[in-house]
């Protein structure tokens, strides 16, 4: 005898039978639409190397930072170790005084712990960007009178970077 009047239930579902399709489709829409980073180590240009080259440049216009075995670092020919903190406003300071002419040369050794040399380098850099700011701000003038920077100008920057020492 049939029953009249009972409900049947059924269960919700969700239909799956479309979700491999879906994930694939999103799986190839993320691998034609995503850009990967080629960027890796340090963007450098560096100059071709020739014998007429040779670049004589004046003391006054040279800072040198130095960085030893233990990762210590030494601005000029300074004999006490400059402490990392102070590294970017004394950097500042000798871009600011000699803007124009100023050479940074980072001498490494290679024992040196590699993380110290990026972060000096990235401090130089910093440095710039900061005197950058400075110039602009105050609207230094030259000699003559004239506006040193514009507000699109950048100091040049001039970075050489070196590795000393070696196997002993």
């Amino acid at each position: 005898m049939p029953v009249i009047g009972k409900k049947i239930k059924y269960e919700p579902e969700i239909p799956t039978a479309s979700m491999a399709d879906i994930a694939f489709l999103l799986i190839i829409f993320f691998m034609v639409t995503t850009i990967f980073s080629r960027d890796r180590g340090l963007k450098l240009i560096l100059p071709e190397k020739s014998e007429e080259s040779v670049v004589k440049i004046k003391k006054e216009n040279l800072l040198s930072i130095f960085i030893n075995p233990e990762g210590r670092i030494f601005l000029r020919d300074e004999l006490t170790e400059t402490p990392f903190s102070e590294l970017r406003g004394r950097i500042k300071e000798e871009i600011l005084n000699n803007p124009d002419k100023l050479v940074i040369f980072i001498k490494t050794n290679i024992k040196a712990p590699y993380n110290v040399m990026i972060d000096v380098f990235d401090e130089v850099l910093l440095a710039y960007e900061k005197a950058d700011s400075t110039m602009w701000k105050k609207g230094l003038l030259d000699k003559n009178g004239n506006g040193i920077l514009d507000e699109d100008e950048r100091i040049p920057r001039k970075i050489s970077i070196k590795g000393i020492g070696g196997e002993a």
